[in-house]
């Protein structure tokens, strides 16, 4: 990260953080010169061949031609006055047809006037072609024509600093609706012949594995293929360093109680892949193949994503709510967010290290043919799929030993119960096993350095051939074995002893089952918050005093009190400067209390975290009596509504 100063074009600012195509950027040194990335839309046929849609799908050769023209279709709010930017692109057509997505690459050539941009795709065969046709004919295939631009851009990041730049090729996708009429645009189509796009029929066939039964499909137009769901969709971690995880919060939070935060998240398919294989196996006999099949996860236009999450009314609880936002691709992974007021989103945030509570968990519903196939969906910090240790070897050819460093990457600590494994040499298992660690287990692994120059958290695991094959007792052997005729006294041939040699072709084969996460909550929430600034929400607290408790002057004959007795008024001062006062120019209500209400500040963090005392506020109650003021002693409370006393 840098100041905006330290950048210049073509790297462009964006001065919100936010990066798309609906952005007016900035260059970095003149922020009056403004940039925009075009839109673009589906061009109109000249006049001259009569109007249509500008795009021919026909035969070219052995094969097939996909030509699309697109006009500029940029709002004028960004265009007028500014400059477009021509970022490298990459361009697809994308379409969710049961059984055979489509994933088509086109690639830019030269626009005939009256085209912004002219893109094209060659096709092999017929099978391509027709996947294709039923793609851009069919609604509920989803077909988009996706443009993916990588502009250099420098966003903005306010910290607790000032505001910040971080520089990077950001990915910005737009897509453009590319389904089509087999009627209304049969000019597209004219010159195709003999397209054959009849659904196909579906088998569902169950194999067991480990005691459960799983579903697996076969499509009537491909016998070949056998298509699968994935176990799960979990949310993960990214896949560089740090390792964040798929999930990002905004907050919108002025007041507690109308403060809205939005989490955002990914969720990435995962599946036993041994299960899957030993499918294959059994379903070429129940299919009656000659060869086990081509296994593939299962593509769906009409998928559901249900999410567990709890009502505004806090005495509802929780319900199943479709995410009708949520971007599913079944192959993928699924995106989405949810918005909560800032006490669900509390119970969202404590949920994720809840293995018990509901929230927050969900399911993807998959209609398949008559049938709808569910696929649970689990957002568990603990339950985060991803190599968050990274593995760095050192051989010891001394003392015939591997130095395994284990070193955390992530935010929170690793613990290590146990460690076992093995080694491979030149690509071969030996008989090995873990002698110890460093340090001794079981312990914690710490989390990545928060700082510049402090130590990331490691541990070492050394590594070694079997106890009953140290080098020692190998050579040891040998000699007796040659002199013997041959073998050593444990049987082991020569070659045998130098296969148990540690050598630079060694790796290790850990076992990490006995390794579990310990989230810590506090620096998961910065990670997930992404580097933004982190507030306050206000919090009205309402002071009720009792009017009675002001001195009135009694009419005569009762004697005056003293001065010292008079309670002319009484000041409520908090630890945090803010006051409150109550004399008699305030008008009591019909229960004889004077009203006040003080807004105070809650550290957004401790809010959601729950930090010990994050609700607490300290106050005390001056008096004013005709003698001065009697400050009153410091008092610890939380409630939304206090009553004000005035000291004994």
């Amino acid at each position: 990260m840098a100041t905006r100063e330290s950048y210049d074009l073509p790297m462009v600012i964006s001065p919100t953080g936010v990066t798309s195509d609906s952005v007016l950027y900035e260059a970095p040194k003149d922020p009056s010169q403004r940039f925009y990335l075009p839109s673009y839309k589906i061009a109109m046929t000249p006049e001259a061949i009569g109007r249509g849609k500008w795009v021919t799908f026909a035969p070219a050769g052995a094969g097939f031609v996909l030509k699309v023209n697109l006009a500029d279709a940029t709002l004028p709010s960004l265009s007028q006055g500014n400059t477009p930017l021509y970022p490298d692109a990459h361009y697809k057509i994308v379409a969710s047809v049961p059984g055979h997505p489509v994933d088509l690459a086109l690639t830019r050539v030269v626009s005939p006037a009256g085209a912004a941009l002219t893109l094209e795709a060659s096709l092999a065969d017929f099978a391509e072609r027709d996947a294709l046709y039923a793609a851009m004919t069919d609604p509920s295939a989803g077909a988009q024509l996706m443009i993916a631009r990588t502009p250099a851009i420098a966003a903005q990041i306010n910290g607790d600093s000032g505001p910040t730049f971080l520089a990077g090729s950001y990915t910005i996708e737009s897509g453009i609706p590319f389904t089509f009429s087999k009627d209304l645009d049969a000019d597209i189509f004219a010159g195709l012949t003999g397209h054959s796009v009849a659904s196909p029929t579906w088998t569902n066939n169950a194999v067991d594995w480990n005691g459960r039964r799983y579903s697996y499909y076969q499509a009537s137009n491909r016998p070949g293929q056998v298509y699968f769901l994935p176990d799960a969709y979990k949310v993960g971690r990214e896949a560089h360093p740090p390792h964040r995880p798929t999930l990002a919060v905004t907050a919108d939070a002025v007041n507690a109680n109308t403060a809205r935060m939005t989490l955002s998240y990914i969720a990435t398919p995962v599946w036993d892949a041994e299960r899957v294989g030993a499918a294959a196996k059994a379903l070429q006999g129940i299919l009656g193949l000659t060869a086990p099949p081509a296994m593939a996860l299962l593509q769906s236009p009409h998928a559901q994503l249900l999410l567990n999450l709890p009502a505004a009314d806090a005495t509802a609880g929780i319900s199943l709510v479709e995410q009708k936002g949520a971007i599913i691709d079944l192959t993928t992974g699924i995106r989405g967010s949810v918005t909560l007021g800032l006490t669900q989103f509390k119970q969202v945030y404590d949920a994720m290290f809840d293995r018990l509570s509901a929230i927050l968990s969900g399911e993807v519903r998959v209609p398949i043919a008559s049938d709808i196939a569910t696929i649970p969906f689990i957002a568990r910090i603990d339950d985060i799929p991803a190599e968050v240790l990274k593995i760095e070897t050192a051989v010891d050819t001394v003392n015939n030993t591997l130095r395994v460093t284990l070193r955390n990457t992530i935010e929170s600590p690793i613990h290590v119960e146990a460690m076992s494994g093995t080694i491979f040499r030149a690509g071969q298992p030996i008989e090995a096993s873990v002698t110890g660690t460093e340090p001794p287990l079981p312990a914690d692994i710490g989390p990545v350095a928060a700082a510049p120059g402090q130590a990331d958290g490691t541990m070492v695991v050394v590594m070694g051939p079997s106890a009953a094959n140290t080098i020692a007792e190998a050579i040891g052997g040998l000699l007796g074995g040659l002199l013997g005729g041959g073998r050593n006294l444990g049987g082991q041939a020569a070659s045998d002893v130098a296969a148990n040699l540690i050598d630079a072709t060694c790796v290790p084969n850990l076992d990490f089952g006995k390794v579990s996460m310990a989230p810590d909550r506090t620096a998961f929430f910065k990670a997930i918050m992404r580097n933004q600034s982190i507030g306050s929400v206000a919090r009205d607290v309402e002071l009720k005093f009792l009017a009675g408790q002001l001195t009135e002057a009694e009419p005569p004959p009762a004697p005056k009190p003293a001065p010292a007795d008079i309670v002319a008024a009484v000041r409520v001062v908090f630890e945090n400067g803010k006051t409150a006062d109550f004399d008699a120019t305030l008008k009591a209500d019909e229960a004889g209390f004077l009203n006040q209400t003080v807004t105070m500040d809650v550290g957004m963090e401790a809010f959601v975290l729950g930090t010990a005392g994050s609700n607490n506020y300290k106050y005390r109650v001056d008096v004013v009596t005709g003698a001065g003021i009697k400050q009153g002693d410091w008092t610890t409370d939380n409630a939304d509504t206090l009553y004000v006393v005035v000291p004994g």
